[in-house]
Parts: structure tokens; sequence; C-alpha cells
């Protein structure tokens, strides 16, 4: 009989325990209870998700005169209060995120490049001041936003399609980069073509001139998805500010019919966003997202646009685990 009445509560104290374990699995945050069962990052985020990442506070990087063609040195600064988005899932589970607002200086100033020495050091430097942000729990890699990632978010067949429809070919034969390939030299004739200037060789990539294949009727008629719209905008974008995008362009000039310099510089884009209004009401009646051309910074002349935002990617490792939240800017995802 005692045998039977200590099995049953032996029975009885497993039970219990179960039900705390279950119970400890679980997570309130702002009155939301959301599961924490070691699942991964990767299995469970989509593109434009808030991720609650932190840096580690106070690490800085000094980015020097001598590299950017500015005559002072620009401060950049860790905070920790960093906010970021998934940019994109690789096939290994490694997640990219990428900052929700423009990196400025320590002294918030946009950072400057200009000239020759600007355009040879900038992708360098853009990655530089991108790693000191790389720093917290389960970050493998930071880098500076490219172009690559703006191609990738709005896809190839829907940039393809713009210059097919502007030149009347039909790329349909090609896929991948090959097609987008194609499509740049429906864009430009020189492109892929390679020359050779004082004793400087390079070659032609400059195609994704966003300004005049886009710019005349804005992103959201290329591509109707709103989170690649609203991941491509940043939090303290303001009217006529680019984002630095960590690719060298390279095009050539020509004096008659003759190739004769290289026009040289890194690619941006705007994220400026414009509303117009009906008469005096104030009444929001449409938005659209403008992108400007390749900027340029030019080596023989004064460039016009030297100052622009930095938009960091961090990498983190395909082991990162979740341990709550749910994705949203009010609810970001909680890592391990």
């Amino acid at each position: 009989m005692k045998k039977g009445i200590l099995v049953e509560i032996s029975v009885i104290l497993l039970m219990f325990s179960l039900f705390v374990l279950t119970g400890c699995s679980n997570k309130e945050i702002g009155g939301t209870t959301t599961k924490s069962n070691n699942q991964k990052l990767s299995d469970i985020v989509k593109v434009g998700d808030y991720v609650e990442y932190k840096t580690e506070v106070g690490n800085t990087y000094i980015s020097k005169a001598d590299k950017t063609g500015i005559d002072k040195e620009q401060i950049f600064e860790t905070t920790g209060e960093e906010k970021w988005r998934v940019l994109s899932i690789e096939d290994d589970g490694n997640v990219n995120l990428v900052s929700v607002e423009g990196i400025v200086t320590k002294f918030e100033k946009e950072y400057s490049l200009y000239g020759e020495n600007g355009f040879t050091n900038g992708v360098e430097e853009l990655n530089n001041i991108s790693k000191i942000f790389a720093t917290g729990e389960n970050a493998i890699f930071g880098r500076s936003m490219n172009l690559s990632d703006v191609i990738n978010l709005i896809g190839i067949d829907k940039i393809a399609k713009v210059y097919e429809n502007e030149n009347e070919v039909d790329l349909s034969a090609y896929s991948g980069e090959e097609k987008l390939k194609q499509a740049y030299k429906l864009m430009n004739e020189e492109y892929g073509n390679t020359y050779t200037f004082e004793s400087q060789t390079k070659t032609v990539n400059s195609a994704f001139n966003i300004n005049s294949s886009m710019n005349a009727f804005g992103i959201d008629k290329i591509t109707d998805d709103k989170t690649t719209i609203d991941l491509l905008l940043t939090s303290n974008g303001k009217t006529g500010e680019n984002i630095w995008l960590a690719d060298e362009i390279v095009d050539v000039g020509k004096i008659g019919r003759e190739a004769s310099y290289f026009n040289c510089g890194l690619a941006t884009y705007d994220v400026t966003k414009r509303t117009q209004y009906t008469g005096y009401t104030g009444e929001n009646i449409s938005s659209s997202i403008g992108f400007e051309t390749l900027y340029y910074i030019n080596y023989n002349q004064r460039s016009s646009y030297p100052d622009n935002f930095i938009r960091v990617v961090v990498t983190l490792d395909k082991n990162t685990k979740v341990s709550g939240g749910t994705g949203t800017s009010e609810q970001p995802y909680t890592l391990k």
C-alpha cells in the first residue's frame, strides 16, 4: 500500500516539475508571452524583422584625412543603442543585420569622402568603420552595405525588367547574374570593357544607373514589396541625403567618339521619402522613394555631394538562438 502511495506521489512530483519547466520556457515581453525553445534565429526570422543586437559600447574607429581626401579626422563610436533589422539570411544559416539608422560620426556628422584619395580608400574605410559594430555577442563579421545588397533586395528579374522595357529587348533566355550583366550592357554599351589611361587599367562596371532608369517613376514602380521599400529607407533619412555603398564604380568619359578618361566614384542611393500634398489641406495623397544616380568622386573636379550616411551590415553566427520577441519594432527578437 505504502509503495503504491509513493509511486503516485512520484508521478505527481514529476508532472509538477514538467509544468514548471514548461512555464519557464516562456518569456513575457510587453505583456505578450513568447516561446523561447532554443530555436535558431535563421529558422524564425524573415527579411525586415527587427533584432535586438547589442554592440559593445565605446568601440571607436578614426578615419584619417590621408585616407578620405578630407582635411580632418572623422571619428566613429559605437553606443550599444543602434537598432537593427534583418537584411538577408544566408544559405548556411548566418543572418545579416543592417542598421536601421544611417550611421554618422561621433559628432553626428555624415561621412565625407573626396577626390582620388576618397575613391581609392573609400571601400576599405567604409568597411573598417563598419567592423567596430561587429563586436556584440554572436557577431562574426561587419561590413558596409553594398550594391549587391540593394540588388538582392529588389531582385535581379525586377531590375532587368526595367532595362528590357526601356530598350524593348527580351532577356528571358538569361537568368541570374548573366541576366543582370546583359541588362547592364543595355544600360551602358561600355560595360565590361577594359581601358588603360595614364598607366591605370580599369574595367567599366558602371551600369546600375538608378537615376536615369528608375528615379523618374520611383522604386515603388519596380517592386511592390513594401518590406523592401521600407528597408531601404532609414529612420534618420532627410531630403536629399544619400547612403554610401562600398563599391568602386568605373566609367569612361569620351571626347568626340573616343574613350579618353576614367570617371570613378563610389555608389550611393538616396533615402528621400517624397510626399505630395493637395492644396492647403495638408492631405497626404501619395509618396515615393527616389534613388539618385551613382555618385562619382571625380579626380579632377569638385564633388557635389561628398557627405553621406553609412549603413552597417553585421553578420550573426548561424548558431545564434532566439530567447524571445516577435520581430516587430516594438518587440524585436532577443538573442541568447
